[in-house]
Order: structure tokens, then C-alpha cells, then sequence
């Protein structure tokens, strides 16, 4: 399980996470430059990034687990075993990611929560990609701009 917090203070923003889950994580830096060309691929279809976003990664996945892009919009996906379940199959009309690609989506393409209320309206999540190798995680988001808007 991981925890996420964040929150304002006269000279700033904190913004920090725990992970409970007791393996290595192999972390490395994700950067991912403003209009990045097919950068989510979902539904045949790709979609650039609007802002660039920096964060980390887990398991030499090419995929954030946390960041914050250029608007100052921060994000946190959990890890929340055994709470969430999700679509075993696609829908006409939505986009359809895993939960992975619906992070990378929401922060690289919202530029704060309000936009990430309407975009998320637009996904559905998958319990696998295209392949069945390609699982979405147990999880849940923290999104969070400097105005300490949270969306749970």
C-alpha cells in the first residue's frame, strides 16, 4: 500500500509519498517533453503530451509512478492491493488504457485538476493492455496543484 501527501505553506509546497511494498524498485528518472509525438497509444489512436512532466519510474518501465509537469499539476499512483478492479473489456467511444497509461495521460496532458476531473471522463481503465502481460496495477491517484486541490 502506499500513501501520498501534500499540502501548502507560506514559502512553498510539500508534496511526498510512502511505498510499502517491500521489493525493489529499480527507480529511475522519466522525463517527458512537452508535445512528445505519440505518446500515449490507445484505441489504434495516439496522443501527444500538451505539457512536459518529470518523475519516477518503477521496474525499467517507461512509465511514471509519480511527477509534476510544467503547470505544477503533481500526481501519485498508488499502489492499493486487492481494492480496485477494472474493465475486462474495451469500450466504443472511450479511451482505454491501463492504469499505467491513464497516469501518463492525465499528467501529461491536464493542466490542473479540474482538467483531470473532465479528461478521467473520457478513460476507461483496462485490466489488461493489448497483451495479457500488460496488466494494470491495484491502484488509485493523488493529483494535486498548488492550490491544494486534491482528487482522491
Amino acid at each position: 500500500m502506499c500513501t501520498t501527501i501534500g499540502f501548502s505553506y507560506l514559502e512553498g509546497h510539500v508534496f511526498g509519498r510512502t511505498l510499502e511494498i517491500g521489493v525493489r524498485l529499480d527507480n529511475h528518472i522519466v522525463y517527458i517533453p512537452a508535445h512528445h509525438e505519440g505518446f500515449i497509444k490507445a484505441n489504434e489512436t495516439t496522443y501527444s503530451s500538451r505539457y512536459a512532466v518529470i518523475g519516477t519510474g518503477f521496474f525499467h518501465q517507461a512509465s511514471l509512478a509519480d511527477g509534476i509537469n510544467e503547470m505544477g499539476l503533481m500526481g501519485s499512483n498508488n499502489l492499493l492491493p486487492g481494492y480496485a478492479s477494472y474493465s475486462k473489456e474495451t469500450v466504443a467511444g472511450k479511451i482505454n488504457l491501463i492504469m499505467s497509461g491513464a497516469f501518463d495521460y492525465l499528467l501529461s496532458r491536464c493542466k490542473n485538476v479540474e482538467e483531470v476531473r473532465e479528461e478521467s471522463q473520457k478513460l476507461l481503465i483496462l485490466e489488461h493492455g493489448e497483451s495479457e502481460e500488460e496488466l494494470s496495477t491495484s491502484a488509485h491517484f493523488f493529483s494535486w496543484i498548488t492550490k491544494a486541490t486534491a482528487l482522491y
